[in-house]
C-alpha cells in the first residue's frame, strides 16, 4: 500500500516538473563585463541594464593524497566563488570601480554601433546596479555549479557558479513544490 502511495506520487511530481514550460524571452543584445580580475562576470542587457547572468570562477590545491582529496576540493572552491559573489553584492556594487567598468563596457561596445550617448550609458550601469540590488537574495539562492574540472598537472580544481533569471525561477518553483 505504502509503495504504490509513493509511486504515484512520486509519478505526479515528476510529471509536474515536466509539465511546467520554461518562459523564453527574447534574445536582446547582452554586454560582459568583468570584475576582480576576472573572477566575476556579469552579463546584462545593453538596452535596460536589467541582469541576466552572474558568473563566479574560484579555483583550490588539494592539500593531500586522499581518495576524497579532489572532491574537498571541489566544495573548497565553491564556497569561494559563492563567497565572493557575496562579497561582489555587498562591496563592489557599491563603489565607483563597479559603475566605471559597466561604464567603459558599454563605451567599447557603443564604438562600432555609436547609436547611444554617455548619460545613456551612466543611466544603463545604474539600471545593472539596482537590477543585482534587487535581485540580491534570489541571485544568492539560484546559484549553482556549471563547471567543474580538475588538473591533475598542477593538482588543482577550478569551479565555475552561475546565478541567471532562468535559475532563480527554477529554484522559487522547487522551493514552491517541497512546500516552503
Amino acid at each position: 500500500m505504502f509503495k504504490k502511495l509513493f509511486i504515484i506520487s512520486s509519478v505526479v511530481m515528476l510529471s509536474a516538473c515536466s509539465s511546467v514550460p520554461l518562459q523564453k524571452t527574447e534574445d536582446a543584445p547582452t554586454i560582459k563585463t568583468e570584475f576582480l580580475g576576472g573572477s566575476i562576470k556579469v552579463s546584462y542587457d545593453k538596452s535596460t541594464g536589467e541582469v541576466k547572468l552572474l558568473e563566479s570562477m574560484a579555483t583550490a590545491k588539494l592539500v593531500s593524497t586522499l581518495p576524497n582529496a579532489v572532491d574537498e576540493s571541489f566544495i573548497v572552491a565553491t564556497l569561494r566563488a559563492r563567497k565572493q559573489i557575496v562579497e561582489f553584492m555587498k562591496t563592489e556594487i557599491e563603489s565607483e570601480k563597479f559603475s566605471e567598468a559597466i561604464f567603459d563596457t558599454l563605451q567599447k561596445s557603443e564604438v562600432a554601433n555609436k547609436d547611444k550617448s554617455s548619460e545613456v550609458n551612466h543611466n544603463i550601469s545604474q539600471a545593472v546596479r539596482q537590477s543585482i540590488r534587487q535581485k540580491s537574495n534570489g541571485i544568492l539562492k539560484g546559484t549553482y555549479v556549471s563547471e567543474k574540472v580538475y588538473d591533475d598537472s598542477t593538482k588543482t580544481v577550478r569551479v565555475i557558479v552561475r546565478s541567471s533569471d532562468q535559475d532563480v525561477e527554477v529554484a522559487k518553483r522547487v522551493s514552491r513544490m517541497m512546500g516552503n
